[in-house]
């Protein structure tokens, strides 16, 4: 038996799948089996996956048509034979040690689950950004059982930054959803896992890279809009079922914090009709709802509030500031992004997003010798005074802070006519 099997669904990857495979063939843990789903691929990701099961007989191929991500990762599970099962996309990629230290912590603590924090990952800019979940860095490196129920969903969602014992998968019965054409099938996946799972770990290291420059279409049909919510009633269904009153309320909570995210992603001329659907689910939902108090949905939970008493003026309000500032970013040249941190990176990745990049400079107050960040060489916002009238410049500071107030005063100093604060632009435009 393969101590981890390594579960990979491929459907036209082909510019990443060879980066994918050799850091999956080559970990540190060398018993393990890697099972390839190809889902119907027409690009020459059939090829490429038949030639590496050539070379290496731990490569499995398992060709199908294309019947969607859920069905997918259906597939590959039920011909798993490891002890544990891990999940890699095929356009991202891991580190060497992943699955060695996932599986011997696994091991020596019995854990049905073990999971790590993982990169943000812009091959493109050779950059790289780890995801970690700091208001719960208590919680790391330690044996966690179900009496920790509420913390497990603290973590990121991620499905692929961990093992779960397969013998768990299989008693629970954790599937993936197989609805042909839906998107966000790892929701389900995941709310099943953290609702059933009873000793799990988070390790305090980033393994997996998580690849930013695929470029993906917006979500433009209401099928799409509605995948979200049909993955928690999908598991939301499953868990009461089981008589998991206290995991579906968890559900509930999530399902509702999920919504702020599903509105910045979707197609501008979908989000009025998305509004009445939010508000429709936080009335069905409100009074069974598990509150866990963490920050970042209860700051959720109060945009849907405030979202759902006025849909109307409360959209229009947000398109109208939206094309304000995308009519400033547009006209404006350069772009400059003023601090090299996390605010300033946040903001990087809603100019990539929306094709900017190549119009952008990136400056702060003193700069290092050779400095760079997100694939940008670092400038002096002395030195770029003289783009003062034509530019914009988005404070890379988070708001209300001394660093924000002194990069305001550098700028009224230096004559800078246009400038916005990082969160203009943060709380308007989806990132990833």
């Amino acid at each position: 038996m393969p101590k981890v099997s390594v579960i990979i669904p491929v459907c036209n990857v082909e510019r990443f799948l060879k980066e994918c495979l050799e850091s999956v063939v080559s970990q540190t843990l060398e018993d393990i089996e890697i099972i390839c789903v190809d889902d119907g691929s027409t690009d020459s990701c059939p090829r490429i996956l038949d030639d590496y099961a050539k070379s290496d007989p731990r490569v499995r191929v398992i060709h199908k048509e294309n019947t969607g991500y859920g069905h997918s990762m259906n597939v590959g599970i039920e011909a798993a034979l490891g002890e544990y099962v891990g999940i890699v996309e095929g356009d991202d990629a891991v580190l060497p040690d992943m699955y060695k230290t996932l599986y011997q912590a696994a091991k020596t603590h019995d854990l049905d689950v073990v999971k790590s924090d993982c990169f943000l990952y812009w091959g493109s800019r050779s950059h790289r950004s780890r995801i970690y979940v700091d208001d719960s860095r208590q919680y790391y490196n330690k044996v966690l059982d179900e009496g920790f129920r509420e913390v497990y969903f603290r973590f990121w969602m991620f499905n692929w930054t961990g093992i779960y014992k397969r013998d768990f998968l299989s008693k629970n019965h954790i599937r993936h959803n197989e609805t042909p054409g839906a998107a966000f099938q790892d929701n389900g996946f995941w709310l099943q896992a953290m609702s059933m799972c009873r000793r799990a770990m988070w390790i305090d290291r980033p393994f997996y890279l998580y690849r930013q420059d695929n470029p993906a279409s917006s979500v433009k049909s209401r099928a799409k809009m509605m995948s979200t919510m049909a993955e928690y009633d999908f598991a939301g269904e499953i868990l009461k079922d089981r008589g998991l009153i206290r995991e579906w309320e968890l559900c509930n909570y999530y399902r509702m914090g999920e919504c702020r995210t599903a509105f910045l992603r979707i197609d501008d001329s979908l989000k009025r009709g998305y509004l009445d659907v939010v508000k429709r689910e936080y009335l069905k939902y409100k009074d069974h709802m598990a509150v866990t108090g963490h920050w970042l949905y209860e700051y959720n939970l109060n945009w849907i509030k405030k979202a759902v008493s006025d849909p109307d003026g409360f959209c229009g309000d947000f398109l109208s500031r939206k094309s304000r500032i995308a009519e400033s970013l547009d006209q404006s040249c350069p772009i400059i992004v003023y601090g090299a941190k996390e605010r300033a990176e946040a903001v990087l990745k809603r100019l990539y997003n929306m094709g900017h990049l190549e119009k952008v400079r990136v400056a702060v107050s003193k700069p290092e010798p050779g400095q760079r960040f997100f694939g940008f060489q670092v400038e002096g916002i002395r030195e770029l005074a003289e783009y003062r009238q034509k530019s914009l410049v988005i404070l890379g500071a988070e708001q209300n802070t001394r660093a924000n107030g002194q990069m305001k005063e550098t700028l009224l100093e230096l004559g800078f006519e246009n400038y916005m604060d990082p969160y203009d632009i943060t709380d308007l435009f989806w990132a990833i």
